[in-house]
C-alpha cells in the first residue's frame, strides 16, 4: 500500500487541490477552496464535470455565451454539473468548499473581458445577488 501528495495550486480566489488526475483511466478529482469575496475567471474547459458543494454559500454563472450567462445561488449539498466547453465562474458569497470529479483535467479557455479576482465592493455585490434571491 502506497500514499502519495496532493498537489496544490493557489489561485487568486482560493485553491485547487489535486486528489487525482488519471488520463488513462479517465477520471479527475479536486477539492476547490473558494475564498468569500472572490471569485475565479469566466472559462471553460476540454471537459465535463460534476461540483458538489460540502460547504458555503457560492454565486454560480453558467452558459454557452461568455456575456449572457445564467446564475444562480448554490447552498451546501448541491450537486452542478458542468459540461464539455461551457462557459462558467463561481463566486464565494462565504467561504466555500466544492468537491469537483470530472474527466481527465485539461488546460481552461479564460474569457478575457471578465477575469476572477476580489470582487470589487463585495459586501454591496453580495446584499444585491441575496435580495435578488430572495435572501
Amino acid at each position: 500500500m502506497e500514499t502519495r501528495n496532493v498537489n496544490i495550486d493557489n489561485r487568486a480566489w482560493g485553491s485547487e487541490i489535486h486528489i487525482a488526475n488519471n488520463e488513462e483511466k479517465k477520471y479527475c478529482g479536486k477539492l476547490l477552496g473558494l475564498r468569500e469575496g472572490y471569485r475565479c475567471s469566466i472559462h471553460r474547459h476540454k471537459k465535463d464535470e460534476s461540483l458538489y458543494l460540502a460547504k458555503g454559500i457560492v454565486y454560480f454563472e453558467m452558459g454557452e455565451d461568455p456575456e449572457n450567462l445564467d446564475s444562480q445561488i448554490i447552498y451546501p449539498g448541491k450537486v452542478i454539473d458542468v459540461f464539455d466547453k461551457i462557459w462558467h465562474r463561481f463566486s464565494g458569497l462565504e467561504n466555500s468548499i466544492f468537491v469537483e470529479v470530472s474527466t481527465p483535467d485539461e488546460e481552461s479557455e479564460r474569457y478575457q473581458g471578465k477575469l476572477g479576482g476580489k470582487i470589487p465592493d463585495f459586501e454591496n455585490w453580495r446584499n444585491k445577488i441575496l435580495s435578488e434571491n430572495g435572501r
